[in-house]
C-alpha cells in the first residue's frame, strides 16, 4: 500500500522543476509507468502495472477535481494526444497553496487538509475492514467479498 500511496505521488515531481500540472500530470504518464512496470520479470507483473496506472491516474483524476488557483489551469490529463489543459467544470477539494510566506497559509492549507481527510479516511476505513476481516484473501479479493458471507 506504501508503494502505491508513493505512486500517487509521484505525478507532483514537477513540482521540483518548478512546472506544475503538465505532462507528469496526465493518463499517458501513468501509461507509461504501468508499461515500465508490466516490463519486468516477476509473477504478476500485469496486475501490479495496472494497480500502479491506477494509483499514478487517481492522482490526475483527483488533480483535475482540485480548484486551481495558478495559470494555467487544470492538467494536462490527455497527454501526449493532447497538450491543453482539463479542469472539472466544479471542484470537489479546495486549493493547497504553497506560497509559505503569504498570510493564513498555514489555516488554509490545514482546512484543505481537514476537507481531504473528511472525505478520505471513512472510505480508507471501510476498505481496511474489508481486508482486516479476511486476512487469508487478496486485496481485491478482499473488496469484492462480502463481510459476513451467508
Amino acid at each position: 500500500m506504501l508503494v502505491l500511496a508513493a505512486t500517487g505521488l509521484l505525478a507532483d515531481v514537477d513540482l521540483v522543476a518548478g512546472v506544475h500540472s503538465g505532462p507528469t500530470h496526465s493518463l499517458g504518464a501513468a501509461a507509461v509507468l504501468g508499461a515500465i512496470v508490466a516490463s519486468g520479470r516477476w509473477p504478476d507483473r500485469r496486475r501490479v502495472a495496472l494497480a500502479v496506472f491506477a494509483a499514478y491516474a487517481s492522482h490526475v483524476l483527483l488533480d483535475w477535481l482540485s480548484e486551481d488557483t495558478s495559470v494555467p489551469i487544470g492538467v494536462m490529463a490527455l497527454w501526449p494526444f493532447n497538450d491543453a489543459h482539463w479542469h472539472a467544470p466544479f471542484s470537489l477539494f479546495f486549493a493547497t497553496d504553497r506560497r509559505y510566506w503569504l498570510d493564513g497559509f498555514w489555516w488554509r492549507n490545514l482546512q484543505t487538509l481537514a476537507w481531504e481527510l473528511l472525505i478520505f479516511v471513512p472510505a480508507a476505513t471501510m476498505i481496511l475492514k474489508r481486508w482486516l476481516a479476511d486476512p487469508g484473501s487478496s486485496p481485491p479479493d478482499r473488496i469484492s467479498k462480502p463481510a459476513n458471507p451467508a
